[in-house]
């Protein structure tokens, strides 16, 4: 056989390799299930032991085999065996670990050690279908879409097996999978909307699972599997490269490498910095329990998931400092953006250097020496100024609307809210003054983009003028760029700016002495219209679904599932088969964005070569 006819053979032999090597894994350890009150765990896979080994050694065999018909056929193998020397030499240790264990009992060390090579190909052959699909579906809105689709459905299939959740806890296998598919979504779309208590029901390989999905889903499953090809030394196709510049913005293509490292290497070093500080957070004194604690909610805040493994979210820990000084300032660097983290850091350190040097010269704002900005540009300005604007006016709007309220009674003054409300010590307004300042201060930031609470927020709890101050900062969401939902800070700046030009009678919007381009314009003004196009119908779809419920507690809900932020007013739980299906489609579109959700569903933009004559029109 030739190598044209190799390499069609080739990927028959990847996709059985890695359909064995998934099914293997799964029946070993998938079918495990953990009693609730023990925790205990015992195997209920439904095959022997000795079929497991034939199928997952059958999937090794199989990689092996592409590895080696690749050394024979093709026809620079010096060049072939450089690039895949690591590949070569672990094969070669898998053939000799299987040889020493099979067919005789073989040592739990070797038969891990074989399962983690397992592992490692499968991660491969992930690679390489990410190549293969941003390849064949050129269109990035397109890929986006079926990258995060795919990832939602393989992570309900995980969630759905035996080893995810607790033995005896729920029965039928359709609501199962309805419930994991949105716990799924949810944690892809780093919204926090549960159906499901996160700790009392997922084991620890089900919140590993959830946790994983929060990351992915922060980071961007595209941007994973360019991480994945980074790290094993492959070449980054120029396909993924485009796909990875549109998304972050990046005009040069030849920084795209250096750009994914830097957002790797940062989300790791701040996601660890939080979790260090979080260990002292966590009450009792098993280390290993406050580890992990620690470093789910410190990705779970940096990606603005709102995953927690307390049912009341941060409610009964609100006495800790972390909350409001570590939970918070991760929130908000997730929150910002990368390109403005990258560029605030580029800026700092040239200043810092220039201060070190004792070079007063003239700032010029560009480093001639190495060709980069060295000031703060347009994005990080208006992205830096919005968000200190909604944060400020959101805890002076919260803070004020949640006052206590007095009135005089028979020559004294007394409270007039509802004498269950006033004896509940986790209502906000019931909170001493500095408390109730750094409560509205972490909602206020909270309920932009990642979904925690730290007071009540049940119908009732707080003042209907918060819901609503809640709703609009929700809808306006995070930055673009970075791990928050809703409409975008940016989106929100150009129309306020708009709306100044407009009044002002000025034919061009301007904003830091830069004259906006009016593309930029309209596509804000499109965007705004479609998300709450989509907040409306989604509403109005969950009165149809769900009548029994009040108005604003759905609107409350359809706002945090589209704005991807996570707050509920209690009601998820309560939810329908249909509203949950509905609140999926929420969060799906929400986080890939309306618009280019209606790029993906549209296609490649033709260009038209004609225009038609204008004529004026009466508007307002």
């Amino acid at each position: 056989m030739n190598v044209t006819g190799m390499r069609l053979f080739w990927p028959i032999l990847n996709t059985l390799g890695f359909f064995l090597g998934v099914t293997g894994l799964i029946l070993e350890y998938g079918f495990v299930r953990y009693a609730p009150t023990t925790g205990i765990p015992v195997s209920v896979s439904p095959v022997s032991h000795a079929i497991l080994l034939y199928v997952q050694y059958g999937a090794i065999l199989c990689f092996i085999a592409v590895l080696l018909l690749k050394m024979i056929f093709l026809p620079n193998r010096i060049e072939f065996f450089k690039e895949h020397v690591v590949e070569i030499i672990l094969s070669l240790g898998a053939v000799v670990g299987m040889a020493m264990s099979f067919p005789a009992r073989h040592p739990n060390w070797l038969h891990l050690g074989l399962m983690i090579y397992l592992v490692i190909l499968l991660l491969i052959v992930f690679v390489k279908f990410n190549s293969w699909l941003i390849q064949t579906i050129v269109y990035p809105a397109r890929a986006t879409l079926l990258g995060f689709a795919l990832a939602i459905f393989s992570g309900a299939l995980l969630l759905s097996l035996p080893c995810s959740t607790y033995s005896n806890r729920f029965t039928g296998f359709a609501n199962n999978f309805v419930d994991n598919l949105f716990t799924a979504t949810s944690a892809v779309c780093v919204t926090g909307l549960t159906v499901r208590d996160t700790a009392s029901d997922f084991t620890p390989f089900g919140q590993l699972v959830i946790l994983l999905l929060v990351q992915i889903g922060g980071l961007g499953i595209i941007i994973f599997g360019t991480v994945f090809s980074i790290l094993l030394g492959r070449q980054v196709s120029l396909q993924e490269t485009s796909l990875a510049m549109d998304i972050y913005s990046q005009r040069d293509a030849g920084q795209i490498r250096r750009v994914v490292k830097f957002i790797i290497l940062f989300t790791l070093l701040i996601e660890a910095i939080g979790a260090a500080f979080m260990y002292s957070m966590w009450p009792g004194s098993d280390v290993g329990d406050k580890i992990y604690k620690s470093i789910f909610h410190s990705v779970s805040a940096f990606c603005n998931a709102g995953f927690t493994l307390q049912k009341d979210s941060l409610i009964s820990l609100e006495k800790h400092w972390q909350i409001y000084g570590v939970i918070a300032p991760l929130i908000l660097l997730g929150g910002i953006g990368f390109p403005v983290i990258a560029n605030v850091i580029a800026v700092a350190k040239f200043r810092i250097g220039r201060f070190w040097r004792n070079d007063y010269s003239a700032y010029t704002g560009i480093d001639l020496d190495f060709f980069r900005m060295t000031r703060l540009n347009l994005q990080s300005k208006i992205v830096l100024m919005t968000t200190f604007l909604l944060i400020v006016s959101g805890v002076a709007i919260i803070f004020l609307l949640e006052t206590p309220k007095q009135q005089q009674r028979w020559g004294r003054t007394v409270q007039y809210e509802d004498i269950t409300i006033r004896d509940s010590q986790n209502v906000l307004r019931n909170h001493s003054w500095p408390q109730r300042l750094l409560d509205a201060c972490f909602l206020s930031v909270s309920s932009r983009t990642a979904g925690f609470n730290s007071v009540e927020m049940e119908s009732g709890k707080l003042e209907p003028g918060t819901f609503m101050t809640v709703i609009s900062l929700m809808i306006i969401g995070g930055s673009p760029a970075s791990t928050g939902g809703g409409i975008k800070t940016v989106t929100f700046a150009l129309l306020l700016a708009t709306i100044i030009a407009t009044l002002r009678h000025r034919s061009n919007v301007n904003i830091y002495n830069r004259t906006i381009d009016f593309s930029l314009i309209r596509r804000a003004l499109v965007v705004v219209l479609i998300f709450f196009t989509l907040v409306w119908t989604l509403t109005l779809a969950l009165l149809l679904a769900q009548p029994q419920m009040p108005f604003m507690e759905l609107l409350f809900e359809s706002s945090s599932a589209c704005a991807t932020v996570g707050l509920s007013m209690g009601i998820t739980p309560n939810l329908g088969l249909a509203g949950r299906l509905l609140l999926i489609l929420g969060m799906f579109a929400g986080r890939l964005g309306p618009l280019t959700l209606l790029f993906a569903m549209a296609g490649r933009p033709k260009k038209v070569q004609y225009e038609y004559p204008s004529e004026a029109l009466i508007t307002g």
